[in-house]
């Protein structure tokens, strides 16, 4: 083995999965149906054996992991350059569910076809996983650098692939992961191309990523913060803030947003952004998002047993919309706090909105059917169109601090705004203005007929006994 180069590997993968196809398809033919179904196991482990991947023809797993550790053994004598490259199709699982298992099948022979064309004698290709292939190349010093390579591959797979189970081509996006030079082992060097893929996901996909050791820190720091987050619902670590929201006009306040908080024992006070991403990617959400609806309606069941109408906000995450149990979950914290379900608003995403047109407005309807208030959240940055927005059982539409946060030094955004604004009107839907913070945002925001704000210059994230005092040092 250790003698073989890429092309006599590449050939015997071609050889060997022909001769196994042959005795099967002879053994079918001597002994029938039964016979074959009988050895179709023998077949897929003889592939496995050989070290062929069944579905594409090209290597498997074991194979690249052999073949790096060769390349790792013989580099480590001759000094020469060794590069592992990782990728995988962006969205894939989406391809599954839309056009079916068959499509993506297709999908997968195409792109290893085009993925062993492009690398050509500069590499050996494997099929690692479902939808993840990795390159091994730098077994020759005239053989081109990773990144020179990672382009190549970039560029070839810009042009649609034919599916034959599939009425058109398919486009997809491909991301790269790159780690070069020397390990202990093939599983270190495939790691760090996984850290590096991981990455490349991360900044944006359809893009190659070269592994760096900081990349290895912050994956070590991510996986230590989600095994903290594990045990910080059963801790008791989570708390809520809440941010009021105002009328624009009268100045009173007419609810809150709740906001989850996290303060650890070591780490102190954790911020959103650092931990609700790893809360999504761990479905962590799931939990912790219900802990927060039912703390939430029962904060807002507090305040209104006086006979106030103060409207409690809770962000929904995609995760738990796409729960069957949801709407249920909801209706049973509505009975149990015995919150009036008219004072309890559900934000949502645009993004999310968009991921299932169909589904989501069914489970927005159900929602919407135990009494509580929908809203759209950082409404504008996402992709929907007003015929959607028209279908959506919406009460609310949040406008996006980012565009609040420009409209009084651009033109565009400002004009964004005054359309937003207009659209929530034609649609009979209250607008609300997020991230105010200076006062010529406040009057410009007043002029367009905005009903309802939150942002830094009218109050900030506050405990549920800071909001109370607020209130009655409004009402006095």
């Amino acid at each position: 083995m250790s003698g073989l180069n890429g092309t006599a590997l590449l050939l015997i993968g071609a050889l060997i999965p022909l001769s196994i196809i042959a005795t099967w398809v002879v053994i079918g033919r001597k002994f029938g149906h039964s016979a074959v179904t009988a050895t179709h196991r023998q077949r897929i482990a003889l592939y496995r054996y050989s070290g062929v991947d069944l579905l594409t023809g090209l290597l498997n797993r074991d194979a690249i992991v052999k073949e790096i550790g060769r390349r790792l053994a013989g580099n480590e004598v001759i000094g020469t350059p060794l590069g592992v490259i990782h990728l995988d199709i962006d969205d894939f699982k989406d391809i599954n569910d839309t056009r079916g298992h068959g499509a993506g099948d297709d999908l997968l022979v195409e792109f290893g076809a085009r993925l062993a064309a492009a690398v050509g004698t500069d590499g050996i290709v494997g099929r690692t996983s479902s939808d993840e292939f990795t390159i091994v190349t730098g077994a020759a010093t005239e053989q081109p650098g990773c990144l020179q390579l990672a382009a190549r591959v970039l560029s070839r797979m810009q042009a649609p692939f034919p599916v034959s189970s599939s009425r058109s081509a398919v486009s997809v996006g491909v991301s790269l992961g790159i780690a070069e030079g020397w390990r202990e082992s093939p599983e270190a060097l495939l790691h760090d191309a996984d850290v590096a893929l991981s990455r490349a996901k991360c900044t944006g996909k359809a893009r190659a990523v070269r592994f760096t050791q900081s990349m290895q820190t912050a994956a070590d720091q991510r996986r230590a913060l989600e095994s903290d987050l594990v045990d910080a619902l059963a801790c008791e670590q989570f708390f809520l803030h809440f941010q009021p929201t105002f009328s624009l006009s009268s100045g009173r306040i007419t609810g809150v947003e709740a906001l989850l908080r996290w303060r650890h024992p070591v780490r102190g006070l954790v911020m959103p952004d650092q931990f609700i991403p790893s809360l999504e990617s761990t479905g962590l959400i799931v939990p912790v998002g219900r802990w927060v609806l039912e703390q939430a309606c029962a904060q807002a069941a507090k305040w209104n047993c006086g006979g106030d109408k103060l409207v409690m906000a809770v962000n929904v995450s995609g995760h738990q919309l796409e729960l069957d149990g949801f709407v249920a979950e909801v209706a049973e914290q509505l009975k149990a706090s015995g919150l009036d379900p008219h004072l309890l608003s559900l934000e949502i995403t645009e993004t999310v909105l968009m991921q299932d047109v169909q589904r989501t407005i069914g489970r927005l309807e159900s929602l919407k059917a135990t009494g509580v208030r929908l809203a759209v959240d950082d409404f504008g940055t996402g992709y929907s169109s007003i015929a959607y927005l028209q279908r959506f059982p919406i009460d609310v539409i949040k406008i996006d601090q980012t565009f609040v946060g420009r409209m009084t030094e651009s033109r565009e955004s400002a004009a964004l705004v005054h359309a937003l604004v207009e659209l929530g009107k034609a649609l009979g839907l209250e607008a609300v203005a997020e991230g105010i913070e200076t006062e010529a945002q406040l009057a410009m925001l007043r002029m367009e007929g905005v009903e309802t704000g939150q942002g830094f210059l009218l109050a900030r994230p506050m405990a549920s006994s800071n909001v109370e005092v607020l209130r009655s040092a409004m009402v006095a």
